[in-house]
């Protein structure tokens, strides 16, 4: 349950980051923003052994979206870069985002949870 909090934490930045017009303060009302962008996909394994291999990249966190997509987190504490990728019914896989620092995840929470 901890890392789906840490997941859904993530996706909130993420569509914080991707909004083209600020909220001010004074701006109580939710608004809808339709975002465009092109992903990068392939197959799940393709796409993970990636992560792996390329980026030495491993899964701490995943959860299940309201559709039914697999939101995954991957992290390399060595170079501080993550990744988030989702995976969608038809076993698709697109990087969503990723980057270097920003926040940590306690292995120990992962461990117990996956």
């Amino acid at each position: 349950m901890k890392y789906l909090i840490g997941i859904l934490i993530i996706g909130c930045l993420v569509l914080a980051a991707c909004s083209f017009k600020p909220v001010y303060a004074d701006d109580n009302s939710i608004k809808k923003r339709m975002i465009t962008k092109t992903y990068v996909c392939a197959t799940h394994k393709f796409l993970t052994d990636d992560l792996k291999n390329k980026h030495e990249e491993v899964r701490k966190g995943y959860g299940i979206s309201h559709n039914n997509n697999i939101v995954e987190i991957f992290v390399n504490k060595e170079k501080k870069t993550w990744t988030i990728i989702f995976t969608g019914t038809d076993g698709i896989s697109c990087g969503l985002t990723g980057g270097r620092r920003g926040f940590t995840f306690e292995d120990s929470v992962f461990e117990k949870e996956l």
